[in-house]
């Protein structure tokens, strides 16, 4: 089973082009900027968790991202 997260992310340059950027990585399926003390969110998802450490590991190779903090979702019913 897949496993997905919102990760909020920090950065310290303009959040479009930081968005833009995420939104290239492996494993992230969507991505916007954001109004407020947080300047973007990712939705990314992995077949693992092993693998979802590595897609959150690759938000740091975009220029600019300076934080992230991830919120594993879990399946409601």
């Amino acid at each position: 089973m897949a496993v997905s997260a919102c990760v909020i992310v920090e950065c310290d340059r303009d959040p479009s082009l930081v968005v833009a950027e995420l939104r290239t990585l492996e494993g992230v399926k969507m991505a916007h900027a954001l109004f407020g003390p947080m300047d973007a969110i990712a939705f990314i998802e992995a077949p693992d968790l092993k693998a979802l450490d590595e897609v959150v590991t690759s938000l740091y190779t975009v220029q600019g991202v300076t934080y992230t903090d991830t919120r594993i979702t879990r399946p409601v019913d």
